[in-house]
């Protein structure tokens, strides 16, 4: 399982829990890989990813293609869940099968697995970024920051939720992160914003058998739908990792670096991609990857790139047991003593795949505002920093003196 990335499914994370912040250690970036922790926590990650992918096919058009990145996901999730409480951290622990592993252990974890899914060498290029965008009036809690950039290596940086320009900042960040792969993350965000999480993943590896376009031939291609459309399939015969059974075919198509594969599984005859997709728990995933065994295949695979999104997964989330982390019962006083609520977490993944490799791209965004339960801040902030109206009065009649605008503040 080790070698396992992310391209369609599964992938290595882990959801940081509670909030006591003064408990917390300076990072330790040791790698986790001889305790029971780091094999529960791949198998609970692979749960989410693959319970993740069931809700957003499940709700998408038959026809229509799906592509995620359930570590982006995961990451701009968890670093939601380190500022969760009480009802909201249990839903957190909840849905991404967390629960019963302390703080420090799972800040350990996340370091130790961030590093383990990056490259050893450069034959593969894999970029994971994270960051996060407080309204600059919006008192956000030192310990979460700190965790933030100690453990997920997250930039972060103030913004004005009141002006258009902030989400295009946040857009412009995504884009560069995903080498232009991924844009337009976020719509406009109005001033109720008051903190957005992002998170963004790159990757970008050749095959270690490569195809050669000499060989590729225009074919047809069979929709569910009974329509055939004509495309271009690239072949080639060489010894993969070959899986057959009831429910499907399969082959892993190693990179460059070999602790990388695309894994393709092609439905039997008398079943189809849904029927798979239903089949996908932890358990039998686990069985398919340690079942296949080296053979010789004749492949002839289409060529595609397709971008999937923008999309707002609070629905599916909300089926899995997040729900209360989109309403104002939600609890992250984690990350301020103001009350907030998660109002969007938005995904969008992009993916090519031709003669000489793959490259894909992801970013996830979580919006939170401030929720109408609860007090309100006790701090208001007044920053005068763009063109402002002004009047002098008279007190008793209201009587309006003198009136003014200033565009550009003279000072003498």
């Amino acid at each position: 399982m080790k070698n396992q990335f992310f391209l369609t499914t599964a992938i290595i994370v882990v959801l940081i829990h509670g909030c006591d912040f003064s408990a917390i250690e300076g990072p330790n970036r040791k790698d986790m890989n001889t305790g029971e922790v780091k094999s529960a926590i791949v198998e609970a990650n692979n749960a989410f990813a693959l319970n993740i992918f069931k809700e957003i096919n499940k709700n998408e058009e038959l026809q229509k293609n799906v592509f995620i990145s359930p570590l982006s996901m995961y990451y701009a999730l968890s670093l939601a869940g380190i500022g969760a409480e009480k009802e909201t951290l249990e839903a957190f622990q909840v849905v991404l099968d967390q629960k019963g592993y302390d703080k420090q252990t799972m800040l350990e974890a996340i370091s130790g697995l961030y590093n383990e899914v990056l490259p050893k060498n450069n034959l593969v290029t894999v970029e994971i970024a994270n960051s996060v965008w407080p309204a600059d009036w919006f008192p956000v809690k030192k310990g979460f920051i700190d965790i933030a950039r100690n453990y997920f290596d997250a930039e972060v940086q103030n913004l004005d939720y009141s002006v258009p320009e902030a989400s295009t900042i946040i857009n412009n960040w995504v884009e560069e992160k995903t080498h232009d792969k991924i844009k337009d993350l976020l719509g406009e965000l109005d001033d109720e914003t008051v903190l957005v999480l992002v998170n963004a993943i790159y990757f970008k590896g050749d095959w270690k058998y490569q195809f050669n376009d000499s060989a590729n031939v225009s074919d047809n291609f069979y929709t569910n739908a009974g329509t055939t459309e004509r495309v271009v399939f690239m072949k080639q015969l060489e010894n993969f990792s070959y899986l057959e059974n009831d429910l499907f075919s399969s082959v892993k198509l190693p990179y460059v670096d070999s602790n990388y594969f695309m894994v393709v599984l092609l439905p039997s005859a008398n079943k189809n991609a849904n029927d798979i997709i239903g089949e996908m728990t932890v358990e039998n995933w686990s069985d398919w990857m340690e079942s296949y065994s080296v053979e010789e295949v004749s492949i002839s695979l289409p060529k595609f790139k397709y971008t999937f999104g923008t999309r707002n997964i609070i629905p599916e989330l909300s089926a899995l047991g997040l729900d209360i982390a989109f309403t104002g019962l939600a609890n992250f006083s984690g990350i301020s003593d103001t009350s907030i609520l998660i109002s969007q977490v938005v995904h969008k993944a992009f993916i090519e795949v031709n003669e000489e490799g793959s490259e894909a791209a992801a970013a996830t965004g979580i919006v939170f505002e401030i929720t109408s339960v609860g007090e309100p801040p006790k701090t208001k902030y007044f920053n005068v920093n763009r063109p402002f109206v002004f009047a002098i009065c008279e007190k008793k009649s209201n009587a309006i003196m003198f009136m003014g605008k200033v565009m550009l503040p003279e000072q003498q």
